[in-house]
């Protein structure tokens, strides 16, 4: 229930705002209420994981080895703490200060697109288990802020930062470039990230060669949940390209988007038959596509109409739905075997069954 309560508070701000009652102040209480959530609970299929992981930095016989940005976090704050239980609660708490900052700063439509869509479909998952791509996420949202106010070093220091949190960042990241490299003035600097990039990949290579190649023996090694894994996705994006190709648009915008967005939606869905890899490529850009998107009405100097919010309304549902189906099928870990599933919710303050 207590999700179900997070996604109804979510949904009634977005209808306050639509009959004009409260404009966007009524969607920060929703943010609050999902913070508290995700900050003082003891659920999520990795939260035990995290705290053991946090536990062995704390004591200094940590061997594993994550990305910098997600480390340096940890560690400042479990100097601040001075606990693995409260560090993670701490990052929980930094998650939701990013989504009060894209608040803060958000128009109508970057306001539209959370409530609609990243709250309902990615909230949860990635700010209670997916805690280091969730940090990225979050920092990409406001690195897309700045990319729609062409505030170009801006967009770059966030995107960068963002990928110090997880390294599959690279993907969304690029994605959100993409309708940007159609601008003459974007170009030369878009190249020079491209090329540094590329020069950070081949480092990152060496310098951390024996993360890297243990994540892709970890991840070629491990199959999907079932054949059908991953086609929750696909279904979120074939609904958004929907309502994206009912607006007046130009044809080859909408084929652009299609091809694009569809297509690594495809690839991303074969991969995920044989390896997991794919379905975390494939939750990637199932995130990205409604930025992505609505760059494309920006660029072509359009307003997003109503069949594109009713496609994305649509798709953050689906998502929704999803993630709770998946959260019933796991009740109590019988699936993963964790110690910590979403469902029932537990709070930090719970005693272990």
């Amino acid at each position: 229930m207590v999700y179900i309560t997070g996604w109804f508070l979510n949904y009634l701000t977005l209808w306050l705002r639509w009959v004009g009652i409260g404009a966007k102040f009524p969607a920060l209480f929703a943010l609050l209420f999902i913070g508290v959530i995700i900050t003082i609970r003891n659920s999520g299929t990795d939260t035990h994981s995290y705290e053991i992981w946090l536990s062995s930095v704390k004591s200094d016989t940590n061997t594993l080895s994550l990305e910098p940005g997600f480390v340096l976090i940890a560690e400042l704050l479990l100097r601040l703490t001075g606990s693995e239980v409260w560090a993670l609660r701490g990052i929980g708490v930094l998650f939701t200060l990013f989504l009060i900052v894209y608040w803060l700063r958000s128009d109508r439509y970057e306001l539209n697109l959370i409530t609609l869509y990243f709250i309902p479909a990615f909230v949860f998952p990635y700010g209670m288990n997916a805690v280091r791509a969730g940090l990225g996420l979050a920092l990409l949202l406001l690195a897309w802020q700045c990319l729609r106010r062409n505030n170009r070093m801006c967009f770059i220091i966030l995107l960068l930062i963002s990928i110090t949190f997880h390294y599959s960042m690279i993907l969304p990241a690029l994605l959100l470039g993409v309708p940007k490299l159609k601008a003459k003035t974007w170009r030369p600097l878009l190249l020079i990230v491209i090329v540094f990039a590329t020069f950070a990949a081949v480092a990152l290579v060496f310098v951390q060669q024996g993360y890297i190649l243990a994540k892709l023996e970890l991840y070629s090694s491990s199959e999907s949940p079932s054949p059908a894994s991953g086609l929750s996705r696909i279904a979120m994006l074939a609904a958004l390209l929907l309502g994206f190709s009912l607006q007046a648009l130009p044809f080859k915008t909408k084929l652009r988007a299609w091809a694009v967005i569809f297509g690594l939606g495809v690839l991303f869905q074969g991969l995920a038959f044989v390896f997991y890899a794919g379905l975390r490529f494939l939750d990637l850009v199932a995130f990205t596509s409604p930025f992505v998107l609505l760059l494309e009405f920006d660029h072509a100097g359009k307003r997003p109409g109503r069949s594109f919010w009713w496609g994305v309304g649509i798709a953050g549902i689906l998502g929704a739905f999803f993630f709770l189906r998946n959260a019933l099928a796991d009740y109590n870990g019988q699936l993963t075997g964790t110690l910590t599933p979403f469902l029932p919710y537990r709070t930090v303050f719970d005693p272990w069954p």
